[in-house]
């Protein structure tokens, strides 16, 4: 069976999508939890420490999945839920783990798995993202630079891994029905900030089945050959729309959507 690797499986998304490819029967799952977080306990699933802040916790476990399974066959790229907020209201520290882990912590990993990944006949690597976090939607600064960040990471990767067989692919789904995309009710009232904030949890509410972003990370790591991205969910069809979208179109949007004024 191939060997695949999920980040962050302490999330509901990441946890999701561990549990869900272990239940396929065809995957050894290695759910990499950070310290401290609940252990995922599922048949065909190896629950391990994975702190993506550390090259070293990395490096440990890359080489326990050397030894044990003699390489790697799949990363599974997910990061915490990325919080919708506006700048000014955002957490600091919470600015800099949200960088740390869905993008820095996510090339970390990367950078020391493609070596694992080589010694398998299909490597992949697939991205979790979102249908909206790329677009640069107000509210959405912290969140987007590091979605989008990743994506055109992904975006490289997959030209310069090419070559040597590999398949890199981007899955997009809308906030799922395990997630939690809220923001603090305190911010609903904001005398600045208050109907943006609204509009982003209304946005939240709009929820998916996690099994339909579970699919589709199931085909990006079987279908040949793989998309480039993946769309699920309410806003996907919108996403595409909007990449395509003139600045003054893009601005016309977002104005009457989050009922901002021009």
């Amino acid at each position: 069976m191939a060997v695949v690797l999920v980040s962050e499986t302490q999330t509901c998304i990441g946890g999701a999508v561990a549990v869900g490819l272990a239940g396929a029967g065809r995957y050894t799952v290695v759910a990499g939890s950070p310290p401290g977080s609940p252990r995922l306990d599922r048949p065909g699933l190896v629950d391990v420490e994975l702190d993506l802040t550390s090259a070293e916790s990395i490096a440990a476990v890359l080489d326990d999945i050397d030894e044990h399974y003699d390489g790697l066959d799949a990363v599974v790229a997910n990061g915490r839920t990325g919080r919708f907020s506006p700048l000014e209201l955002f957490d600091a520290d919470e600015l800099e783990r949200t960088i740390e882990i869905n993008l820095v912590g996510q090339l970390r990993l990367l950078h020391r798995a493609i070596g694992s990944l080589r010694r398998s006949d299909n490597p992949r690597i697939v991205g979790l993202s979102n249908t909206i976090g790329p677009l640069g939607l107000p509210g959405g600064s912290v969140s987007c630079a590091a979605r989008g960040g990743l994506e055109v990471a992904l975006d490289a990767l997959r030209h310069e891994l090419r070559p040597l067989g590999f398949r890199v692919s981007v899955v997009r789904g809308a906030p799922s029905d395990v997630a939690d995309y809220g923001l603090p009710s305190p911010h609903r009232d904001h005398a600045d900030y208050g109907s943006l904030v609204r509009s982003v949890n209304e946005l939240g509410c709009q929820t998916m089945p996690a099994a339909s972003i579970v699919e589709l990370v199931d085909r990006a790591l079987t279908d040949t050959p793989p998309r480039h991205r993946y769309h699920v969910g309410a806003y996907a069809e919108l996403t595409e729309q909007l990449r395509t979208a003139s600045d003054r179109e893009l601005d016309e949007f977002v104005q009457d959507f989050f009922d901002i004024a021009p």
